[in-house]
C-alpha cells in the first residue's frame, strides 16, 4: 500500500529529531529518534511511503522558525528522515493551482487549510 505524507503527518517526527539532538548533541547518525505511535505504525506496516519538495520546504521552514533549528541541521534531519522510513520524495514541478484559487474565492480558508491544499494538489500529480 502507498502513503503520501505530508507535513502534519510527519512534523513529530522532526520535532522529536531536534529534541533528541538537543538533549545529547552528538554524531546524527547515532541519535535514537524516539517516533510517535503514528510514524512507528508505518514504519512496521511496510507501507510504500512518499513526500514531496513542497513538504520538505514546509518542514525546513517549520524546523528554522519554530525550532531555531540551524539550516545545516535541518538538512541532516531531512536526510536521516528520507533513509530512516525508505522516503521516496516527488518533485512535482507542474501542478495546477486554479482549483485552488477558485475553492480560495468562494470561502475563506485558514493557512493551515490552504497548506493541506496545496499538499493534495501535489499529492494528485504524483
Amino acid at each position: 500500500m502507498e502513503l503520501y505524507l505530508d507535513t502534519n503527518f510527519i512534523w513529530s517526527f522532526f520535532e522529536n529529531a531536534v529534541k533528541s539532538y538537543r538533549r545529547t548533541p552528538k554524531e546524527f547518525e547515532e541519535l535514537k529518534f524516539d517516533f510517535s505511535s503514528r510514524m512507528r505504525f508505518v514504519q512496521e506496516a511496510k507501507f510504500q511511503l512518499f513526500s514531496s519538495n513542497v513538504a520538505k520546504a514546509e518542514v525546513c521552514r517549520k524546523l528554522l522558525s519554530e525550532l531555531t533549528t540551524a539550516k545545516e541541521l535541518a538538512i541532516i534531519i531531512w536526510n536521516r528522515f528520507v533513509e530512516v522510513f525508505s522516503v521516496t520524495e516527488l518533485f512535482v514541478e507542474n501542478a495546477d493551482f486554479n482549483e485552488i484559487a477558485e475553492l480560495s474565492l468562494t470561502a475563506p480558508l485558514k493557512r493551515g487549510t490552504m497548506q493541506n491544499l496545496i499538499q493534495l494538489q501535489f499529492a494528485k500529480f504524483c
